[in-house]
């Protein structure tokens, strides 16, 4: 790490912004990286020390349940073979077991079906809200209609097991429709279909067809 020889020579005079050359030492001892993929972090923490180097560990690469290499190391930097100097720091990356989020959403599972999924999986179940708003007579009425993480079926990415699983769900809610106009017959079967009690008020006074509807409370729109 050394300056050992410079050209031009010390002392020699030269003109303003020449270059100067300089050799700067290096250690004669070099050591090859050496695979440690497939052993244990402790095993792989004892081989690269004994070769004078220094172990650290990375973030973990999470695998499919089941991977022959959980537990082991994957994947290492510097690369086998590798010449560095000694005490180089050689950081290794862990296979760890990963989790699939369920699809909990495609066929809107009740929450209880919900949380069976996401637990056996691995995973901590959570709802969040408030309620999605869904119209009258949705099938998904009080069921999951929204989730995060997405499920592994859509992302193709694992998660680390333990990962909370947020849902939302859904409640229909009653539009009221508008049903000025109308006769009653009319108005009671829209007022029906939206799953809301027809009552007629006191008549009043009003131009145009009599017995038509003419006003509404709550009014249209009213959710």
């Amino acid at each position: 790490g050394k300056v050992l020889e410079q050209t031009p020579a010390p002392g020699e005079v030269v003109d303003f912004g020449s270059t100067v050359t300089i050799q700067v030492g290096q250690s004669a001892e070099t050591i090859d990286v050496p695979d440690v993929t497939g052993q244990t972090p402790t095993a792989a923490r004892t081989e690269l020390e004994d070769a004078g180097l220094t172990f650290a560990r990375g973030d973990d690469i999470l695998l499919e349940a089941g991977d022959p290499d959980i537990g082991n190391v994957v994947d290492q930097t510097p690369a086998q073979g590798t010449v560095v100097d000694p005490a180089t720091t050689v950081t290794v990356r862990v296979g760890v077991e990963g989790a699939q989020v369920p699809d909990v959403t495609s066929t809107c599972l009740s929450a209880a079906d919900a949380e069976a999924a996401i637990v056996a999986a691995g995973l901590v179940y959570q709802e969040i809200g408030p309620a999605e708003q869904l119209p009258f007579g949705d099938p998904c009425d009080g069921n999951v209609v929204e989730q995060s993480p997405g499920p592994y079926s859509a992302t193709n990415q694992l998660v680390e097991r333990g990962t909370v699983v947020s849902v939302r769900l859904g409640e229909e809610k009653s539009t009221v429709p508008d049903v000025t106009g109308q006769d009653e017959a009319a108005a009671r079967a829209s007022i029906e279909a939206q799953g809301l009690v027809f009552q007629r008020g006191a008549d009043v006074s009003a131009s145009g067809t009599p017995g038509l509807a003419v006003s509404l409370e709550p009014g249209a729109g009213t959710v």
